[in-house]
């Protein structure tokens, strides 16, 4: 299943959903899916997830995360954080973890089920944040410098390097194996554990990233319309208008 975007119109979140859930017919999509913030002072919803057991859970520009019950777009719950963050949040798979970037400096994770801060480091920056969903690692980027934090701690495990610019976007794959990097140097950055698996120079900055849900495509945003392999690379580079995508 393809992942499709979202839109954020005021304070309405309208998410384009496969019909399967909705309709009979599998390559029907529901576009009229939508659940409303019922709050005029979000302007957009920097992090959205779907988890195993039904709910969406959006962190909000108003410094929120409100729960809904996806099948019949209920709103459950509206959480308040309670330290003024940045765009820079991520939620963890199963709904379980929110982590952001404070404006005041550091990180703060969150137990949604209690609605309590279980960790905090004012000492860290960061610009993106992701959450492996193992729920194990948080990824934290700033500047060229990319972190890996044990989530429920915020103890740092290590520190990726190879990007020579400011990362622009960070994912894991599926099951939390490799994380890939993209940022304005125009390098793609697939990593595995603290090894560099792959890497994909291109001559224009890149700004965002996403995995397959097997773990053996990626998909990057970019200005240029080619890519290729390095010889003798394991993945295979197939080009597209805008984005490239590869498989093992």
């Amino acid at each position: 299943m393809k992942k499709l975007p979202y839109l954020l119109v005021g304070a309405t979140l309208a998410v384009a959903l496969a019909s399967v859930q909705v309709k009979p017919l599998p390559h029907r999509v529901d576009l009229d899916a939508s659940f409303d913030l019922q709050d005029e002072a979000t302007s957009h919803a920097p992090s959205v997830v779907f988890t195993p057991d039904g709910r969406m859970l959006t962190a909000t520009s108003a410094g929120e995360i409100v729960e809904f019950e996806t099948a019949t777009r209920k709103l459950l719950r509206r959480i308040r954080l309670p330290e003024e963050g940045t765009d820079a949040v991520t939620i963890e798979a199963s709904g379980r973890y929110a982590a952001w970037a404070l404006k005041s400096g550091g990180v703060a994770l969150m137990d949604i089920r209690t609605e309590r801060v279980v960790a905090r480091d004012g000492s860290l920056e960061a610009r993106w944040l992701a959450a492996s969903p193992d729920r194990r690692a948080l990824a934290v980027a700033h500047g060229s410098t990319l972190r890996v934090l044990e989530i429920e701690s915020l103890q740092p495990v290590r520190t990726l390097k190879g990007h020579a610019a400011e990362i622009t976007g960070v994912t894991w794959s599926a099951d939390g194996k490799r994380l890939a990097s993209v940022a304005k140097d125009g390098r793609l950055l697939i990593h595995a554990r603290e090894a560099v698996e792959l890497e994909v120079k291109k001559a224009a900055p890149l700004y965002a990233v996403a995995f397959h849900p097997s773990g053996r495509r990626v998909a990057y945003g970019g200005s240029r319309r080619s890519a290729t392999a390095p010889t003798g690379s394991r993945w295979r580079w197939g080009t597209s208008r805008a984005t490239c995508g590869c498989s093992r």
